[in-house]
């Protein structure tokens, strides 16, 4: 919460005017098209490395709480890539 108040203080700080909303249905987009969109990440692991790279996240909640909660979600992601899940079980346990 610290730093959803934080960034939105620093935008208005900084005059920042949020993008257009999209309202197309992006799947529906030609490559061309959905390469314009600036996208989130799409697992644990890509936004871990973009926080890390974004020096405004350890100002805001300090030195200890960063690097706690980075520590954190390496271990989460960590666990998580190394189960098996359910689609994976009916996808390719008929092939083996």
């Amino acid at each position: 919460m610290a730093l959803c108040l934080a960034a939105g203080l620093d935008g208005i700080k900084r005059g920042l005017v949020p993008q257009e909303a999209n309202d197309e249905n992006i799947y529906a987009l030609s490559k061309k098209d959905k390469k314009q969109i600036e996208h989130l990440p799409t697992t644990l692991k890509e936004a871990v490395k973009e926080a890390e790279a974004d020096p405004f996240i350890r100002e805001v909640v300090g030195d200890h709480v960063y690097d706690n909660y980075i520590a954190g979600k390496k271990a989460e992601w960590n666990e998580y890539r190394r189960q098996v899940s359910q689609w994976e079980i009916d996808k390719y346990m008929m092939n083996y």
